[in-house]
């Protein structure tokens, strides 16, 4: 119950930053778009940034920055993810199924290791998509699997299924 409330928190932290954003790690510093958006969101949530950084759950680009004002990508949330659950003690130990995750892949042990807990399915075609924004459907998916909806959810279909039982269970709040 602990990990599922972790989990929780550490999602809201960063679906409250209005553009949900993430650093990992052995990523080149992006091209942003210095606008004034930008960095009132830099400004806003440095504070929200540096705790989940302190925590472990993310860790900056090789600038050592978080780059807040980014999309967060499919493979930033599974690895945000693996790591609020701590389960990065089981990294190395699931194969990767995913043909666009290559073995150099800084993230192909957390998108391998979420994919054999049942998290994630991928895009179909053995394909990920990793570098693709994720989508507030696709990241309630993956908190409704781990907290034991994903069957229900799925039987309704998809997106529907997830969208229904996320409103529900009150994730899709704020």
């Amino acid at each position: 119950m602990k990990k599922i409330f972790s989990l929780i928190l550490a999602l809201s932290l960063i679906f409250s930053l209005g553009v949900p954003a993430f650093a990992a790690d052995k990523l080149t510093t992006p091209n942003l778009d210095v606008s004034a958006n930008s960095q009132l969101i830099e400004t806003k949530y440095k504070e929200v940034g540096e705790l989940m950084k302190s925590l472990g759950i993310m860790v900056g680009y090789t600038d050592g920055e978080l780059h807040l004002a980014r999309n967060i990508t499919r493979a930033e949330f599974v690895t945000t993810v693996i790591r609020t659950l701590k389960y990065d003690f089981m990294l190395g130990a699931s194969e990767n199924k995913f043909v666009d995750v290559p073995n150099t892949h800084w993230a192909k042990d957390y998108i391998a290791l979420a994919n054999a807990l049942g998290f994630v399915n991928g895009v179909g075609d053995n394909k990920f998509n990793p570098y693709a924004n994720v989508t507030i459907v696709e990241a309630e998916a993956i908190l409704l699997r781990i907290l034991g909806y994903g069957d229900q959810a799925q039987k309704i279909g998809w997106p529907n299924g997830y969208t229904l039982y996320s409103s529900q269970l009150g994730l899709s709040e704020n």
